[in-house]
C-alpha cells in the first residue's frame, strides 16, 4: 500500500511540475506531511506490534523527526519573512 501511495505522489508531483509550475515553497510544505506521515507510520508500527522489526519502525520514527524539524525550520524561515 505504501507503495501505491508513493507511485500516485510521484505522479502527481510530476504534472505538477509539468502542467502548473510548482515552484520551490511547494516541495518544503510537502516535506513536512510526509515527514509527518512517516512518524506517524513508526510510531503505529510500534503501537501495532505488526511483523515489522522494532528497529525498523524506529528508524522511519528518526528520519521523521529530522525531516519534521529541517523542513519544519525551512518553512518557518522562508515563510516568516515574507
Amino acid at each position: 500500500m505504501p507503495f501505491v501511495v508513493s507511485l500516485i505522489l510521484i505522479t502527481f508531483i510530476s504534472f505538477g511540475l509539468i502542467k502548473f509550475q510548482i515552484r520551490a515553497e511547494f516541495f518544503d510544505i510537502f516535506g513536512l506531511t510526509v515527514f509527518g506521515f512517516f512518524l506517524s507510520s513508526g510510531i503505529w508500527m510500534l503501537a501495532t506490534k505488526k511483523e515489522t522489526p522494532d528497529w525498523v519502525a524506529i528508524l522511519i520514527i528518526i528520519i521523521g523527526l529530522l525531516g519534521l524539524f529541517v523542513d519544519g525550520y525551512l518553512v518557518i524561515r522562508v515563510f516568516s519573512s515574507i
